[in-house]
């Protein structure tokens, strides 16, 4: 009976936490209040704020043993993602926010731009969507029904991207009908 107990009970703790996650970082550690992230040439340490939103980002460069803090100001920063020497921030409490990336090599905020919704990142390009303001009634894409039935609040949102290694914003021109507060 002792021997079944082990193996439903303990055995699910042992193997819990033990698989990370492979994508663009090479570890996922999670450690009481710090989570790691690592790469072949950075570490990322994420510690969140007391009594605020956010995190504080510390990034250690393996290389020249230097680093670099992001987010000890007064704003909602979170790390989103460590593509090369790209660290990948989101400035956010809700549904709108800033796409904030820095060059660790540089150690320097190469771009930022405000989105609506989420971000994604495919193929080294970011993808996400920003509300724009469409003057030709010919140019609005055409909205839901369910959009038109709230009354209010219709917007149009522009899809862009962000290519990471070529260094470049991209607007696509293609927009969608949307709600937004």
């Amino acid at each position: 009976m002792k021997k079944l107990l082990y193996i439903f009970f303990l055995v699910p703790f042992v193997n819990f936490g033990q698989s990370f996650t492979e994508d663009t970082v090479d570890k996922k550690i999670t450690k009481f209040d710090k989570t790691v992230f690592d790469n072949k040439s950075y570490k990322v340490n994420t510690t969140p704020k007391i009594g605020e939103v956010g995190e504080i980002i510390t990034i250690f460069n393996k290389e020249s043993n230097l680093t670099f803090i992001v987010g000890d100001e007064e704003w909602a920063f979170y790390f989103y993602d460590l593509i090369d020497n790209y660290l990948i921030v989101d400035q956010t409490t809700g549904v709108a926010g800033s796409l904030i990336i820095y060059d660790l090599n540089s150690q320097k905020k190469i771009f930022e731009h405000s989105y609506i919704g989420s971000l994604v990142v495919l193929n080294n390009k970011i993808n996400f969507k920003y509300e724009v303001e469409i003057e030709s009634e010919s140019e609005k894409p055409e909205c839901p029904q369910i959009i038109i039935d709230i009354g209010y609040g219709i917007c149009y949102l522009e899809e862009l991207f962000y290519d990471l290694y070529k260094n470049k914003f991209i607007r696509t021109g293609q927009y969608e009908c949307s709600y937004c507060e």
